[in-house]
């Protein structure tokens, strides 16, 4: 009786535990003064997100985008999905109008932390982990009904009742609770970083503040060899085995010689087997008649044991033969991919000091905030307005290797232009070497999206017209993502240090010649030796150039005057299908676009003739005219 009545105090205590851990204790989410209906640029942001141009709920893909949102999870919603979130109560899901409501800064960064594709990505990791832990049967049966329900939901054959009562048991479940949680700790995490920056927006000043010299940025770890190994350099060392012509060609002739090896053993064993078989029988016909009936099947069984340990050692040989075969390549491109790792992580190009020391005094004059996808710089703002407009804004993609630090004096000096820069954070690898297993158009809108949203505590920004630009090989990621995707709504690319396209074997992409109404700017140095060489390929600047929009104007850096509107003239036809803009600057090389020391890896760089200081203000020059002047 004693262990019964303990049984039934444990039984309780669970209970108990359960129905605590399902009460949902939201945050109270009331409409401050400050609050504002989203603007028409803020909802295309909002619906540009990963799978929020359909409802959450019903999975409905009608030509109307969702108007509805629930503010608790972050998800959009038709209006009788809405209706039936409405029943819930707000305690479970505070639902909100895109259209009619309004909504305050804190309200706007959880709408952007979310989305539906966040939400569903959380649940199939959880459903991932159910599946290879154990969990309870409570837990289990939810996982099993929440996959039929969704594989119902995208054939259409759900009915609004069993959808409501699908809704109520998803949004009680611990699911919804553990990812409301994560939610929340993501937006406290993105308020708090953007309360450590100031809200005076005036110009730069020339002196640290003291909430600037307590900004400490965290030095960037490196990741470690069998990491780089894994994700970077195996998949490219097979990307370049599949494109060179002749190692293909040499794999299929050593793949032939293991063969005609494995073939030569097998006539071997046949030939020791038919040889053992002859003596056999020769040795017992020269035996006695009286003796040759005893030793016949003496003769015979000795044969067949010769036979038989002769196909055995063959058969190992022919073993042998086809692993050399496969092993000797699979060496020597582990060998090359672990090459590659290690220079990957022993070539880090760490920024000047200089760079991080602005980078630090713009965060705490609030110019610029550092963010998990990137770093933004911002332009300066009238006292008189409260509006936050930039004429342009540029999503920039940092060198192989390079730290994104490095680009911040170049970035300063173009956010004094009236750009507004996010620097794109490559970490941990700071490079994209698959295009395959890197989504562009989600990470650039992810960076942009951030770069309005959750950069400044004192408003929300907004941006007429976006550009894509890269550095070296942060340029290929910039032009794939305009080829391939982004071609609509993104009209200009700023190339710095670019003298190849993209290869097709890592960055598949058509040609930009292709798209209409792209303009390009590409800007090198004459001393740049990267560009110049013809190590990975002696028609590269050909190929280039064939694949880019036509030529619009060739310019050096001594033609840097106000003279751009008569040089442009004849290219004004040209606006619908676009056109390439190439800028030398006399006397700069490759690394002169950033604050970083000079690069040595993958090939030797060239020497400045002049200073970086003077290189930096003639690229940012070009820039500015072309983003936002008549060179544009």
């Amino acid at each position: 009786r004693q262990q019964q009545r303990r049984r039934r105090q444990q039984q309780q205590q669970l209970l108990h535990q359960q129905q605590q851990t399902l009460i949902i204790k939201p945050k109270k989410m009331s409409i401050q003064s400050s609050s504002k209906p989203l603007t028409p640029h803020q909802l295309s942001i909002l619906h540009s997100l990963p799978s929020n141009t359909t409802c959450h709920e019903c999975r409905s893909h009608d030509q109307q985008l969702p108007t509805w949102t629930c503010l608790t999870y972050s998800i959009t919603l038709c209006i009788e999905c809405a209706s039936l979130h409405r029943g819930l109560g707000t305690h479970i899901s505070f639902v909100r109008s895109l259209d009619m409501d309004s909504f305050c800064e804190g309200e706007v960064r959880r709408l952007l932390m979310g989305g539906n594709g966040r939400w569903e990505e959380f649940v199939e990791r959880r459903m991932t982990r159910a599946a290879t832990v154990a969990v309870t049967v409570v837990d289990e049966r939810l996982m099993e009904r929440w996959r039929e329900m969704d594989e119902r939901l995208k054939e259409g054959g759900v009915d609004r009742k069993e959808l409501g009562e699908w809704i109520r048991v998803k949004y009680e479940s611990e699911v919804a609770r553990e990812y409301r949680e994560l939610l929340d700790s993501s937006v406290d995490a993105t308020t708090s970083t953007a309360t450590t920056t100031t809200t005076t927006w005036s110009k730069p000043q020339t002196t640290m503040s003291s909430k600037a010299s307590s900004i400490i940025l965290p030095e960037e770890q490196p990741p470690s060899v069998q990491d780089v190994y894994n994700t970077q350099a195996w998949p490219f060392a097979l990307a370049l085995l599949k494109r060179n012509r002749k190692s293909r060609l040499f794999l299929f002739a050593w793949s032939l010689c293991g063969l005609g090896g494995v073939y030569w053993v097998q006539l071997l064993s046949r030939d020791s087997t038919a040889a053992a078989t002859t003596t056999a029988v020769s040795i017992t016909s020269s035996l006695p008649p009286i003796n040759r009936a005893v030793h016949r099947y003496m003769g015979m069984a000795t044969a067949a044991a010769a036979a038989g340990g002769g196909f055995i050692y063959y058969n190992l040989l022919a073993v042998g033969v086809v692993v050399l075969t496969a092993g000797i390549p699979y060496y020597l491109l582990s060998q090359m991919a672990w090459s590659i790792a290690r220079n990957l992580v022993n070539n880090r190009l760490d920024a000047f000091k200089s760079a991080r020391n602005l980078l630090i005094q713009r965060i705490g004059t609030g110019r610029a905030t550092r963010l998990k996808s990137c770093d933004v710089y911002y332009p300066t703002v009238d006292d008189d307005y409260d509006e936050k407009v930039a004429k342009r804004g540029l999503v920039f993609y940092p060198g192989a290797l390079v730290d994104r630090t490095a680009y911040a004096i170049i970035a300063c000096k173009l956010s004094d232009a009236g750009i507004l820069v996010a620097v794109a954070n490559l970490e941990p690898y700071r490079l994209v070497m698959n295009l395959q297993s890197y989504n562009c158009k989600e990470r650039v809108m992810r960076v942009i999206s951030d770069a309005l949203f959750l950069g400044d505590s004192g408003g929300v920004w907004q941006v007429e017209e976006w550009a894509l630009g890269g550095h070296s090989m942060g340029g290929h990621v910039a032009i794939a993502a305009v080829a391939n995707e982004m071609s609509s709504t993104v009209k200009k690319v700023v190339l710095w240090g670019v003298a190849s396209y993209p290869d097709p074997s890592t960055f598949p992409c058509r040609a930009l010649r292709e798209v209409s109404g792209v303009n390009v700017l590409v800007v090198n140095g004459s001393n740049d030796e990267i560009t110049k060489s013809t190590k990975f390929g002696k028609d590269k600047v050909a190929v280039f150039e064939a694949k880019m929009p036509p030529r619009g104007t060739i310019r050096t850096s001594n033609s840097f005057s106000s003279d751009i509107t008569q040089q442009q003239a004849p290219i004004d036809n040209r606006q619908e299908q676009g056109c390439t803009h190439y800028v030398t600057i006399e006397g700069g090389n490759h690394s002169g676009c950033a604050h970083y020391p000079d690069q040595t890896f993958p090939l030797v760089d060239g020497n400045r003739s002049i200073t970086l200081e003077e290189q930096q203000d003639q690229t940012t020059k070009v820039t500015v005219d072309f983003l936002v002047g008549t060179l544009g």
